[in-house]
């Protein structure tokens, strides 16, 4: 058959051995996939063994756009681009691993976008299998700090200072579990009573009775973090009509999920509407060591397949070599990143908006953490979009 650099003999042989047809590329790829022995996982219609994609590097997987499929005891399968044969990326694979390796170029598979996503996968997999966050460890990243320390850029800082300082309103801080939301809501009632205004605080084990109680002593302020009567979250939103600043953290991907949320919680959509005055959303990334972070410039095919080349090509990096101080685990910590809307024209909170993925490249720029940390955090939908609006400057660290 002779495909790529493989022994043909031997390849064919092994191909009929296994009764496989090789009439296409795409579909010898598929076929062998399907024969791999082991536990799987399905990308994009392929199913890959976690082992065999691993046993190659990731960084010489994606530079050369080397995706491993298949492997018996001295062969190994790869898919590669049609036309774009990585002769030296294939010799590197047989030296590394005393294998032959048998490249098979194919034109309908995306070989990197499949290698980018698998990657993206496997670390998922192996991070919930991680200790989770606890809220004490993400409390500990605001730990007491004032609203200006925790790493807002500074015209978000700006505009959500302009909103609470209006005497009312509502204010809703959003983010997924483990995002830190909490302890940004404690450093803004921190912030509004250094202003000797008076703000009343509610977690999610006090109710209705409690906000009611709360609200006898007419504050200034009320937060309520993650509610979850239905009532009280609709009496929250009127107290918003009613004079006061009012701020909910509630668990949500964004401004819109969380107006939903509050649907869900059959708040009346009007009254939200005209109370709503801004939504602040967030993520918490993992800090680098900076002990241990070295320069490095990510190869040009990650780049590409997500979408960055055009604003990251060239630009320096930075990773976590791993150090004594850091477990060897290259991070040390957390930095929260931060995207901020103004109530728009349609009762969203899409006025001004400035998203996630700006200040996430800006702290990745910086080298405060890692394009890893990014692509897992932070929707793909702005990573795209950030490819074609955002021109991102490079920050000294």
């Amino acid at each position: 058959m002779g495909r790529g650099n493989g022994r043909s003999d031997e390849v064919a042989r092994y191909l009929a051995d296994l009764g496989i047809s090789t009439s296409s590329g795409e579909d010898l790829v598929v076929a062998l996939a399907r024969r791999t022995a082991g536990e799987t996982f399905d990308v994009d219609g392929i199913p890959l063994q976690a082992e065999v994609v691993l046993s190659l590097p990731e960084a010489l997987a994606c530079e050369s756009r080397i995706l491993p499929i298949h492997r018996t005891e001295g062969l190994l399968f790869v898919a590669v681009p049609e036309g774009k044969m990585p002769d030296g990326g294939l010799a590197e694979v047989e030296h590394l691993l005393g294998v032959t390796v048998e490249a098979i170029p194919v034109a309908e598979i995306d070989v990197a976008g499949i290698l980018v996503k698998a990657h993206q996968l496997l670390r998922r997999r192996t991070r919930r299998l991680e200790p989770p966050r606890s809220e004490t460890a993400i409390l500990a990243a605001g730990d007491g700090r004032a609203l200006a320390e925790l790493g807002m850029p500074p015209e978000i800082l700006k505009r959500l200072r302009k909103a609470l300082s209006e005497p009312q309103g509502l204010i809703l801080l959003t983010g997924p579990a483990g995002s830190g939301k909490s302890a940004t809501l404690e450093a803004i009632v921190r912030e509004l009573r250094r202003q000797k205004l008076g703000v009343a605080t509610l977690d999610r084990s006090r109710g209705l009775a409690a906000l009611e109680e709360a609200l006898e002593e007419d504050p200034d302020a009320v937060a309520l973090d993650e509610p979850e009567s239905e009532a009280t979250v609709g009496r929250a939103v009127r107290a918003a009509l009613e004079g006061r600043r009012v701020l909910i953290a509630i668990e949500a991907a964004d401004g819109a999920g969380a107006i939903a949320r509050l649907s869900e919680l059959e708040v009346d959509p009007h009254l939200v509407g005209t109370a709503l005055r801004a939504g602040l959303n967030q993520r918490l990334l993992r800090r680098l060591c900076p002990a241990c972070r070295e320069e490095y410039t990510e190869p040009a095919a990650v780049l590409e397949d997500l979408r960055l080349d055009g604003l990251l090509k060239g630009v320096p990096l930075q990773r976590g070599n791993g150090c004594a101080g850091c477990d060897r685990s290259g991070y040390r910590g957390w930095i929260a990143v931060f995207e901020y809307g103004d109530r728009g024209p349609d009762r969203s909170v899409r006025g001004g908006f400035q998203p996630l993925v700006a200040d996430a490249l800006s702290k990745l720029v910086s080298g405060q953490t890692t394009l890893r940390e990014v692509s897992e955090q932070i929707p793909f939908t702005q990573v795209l979009q950030a490819a074609d609006r955002l021109n991102v400057r490079r920050v000294s660290p």
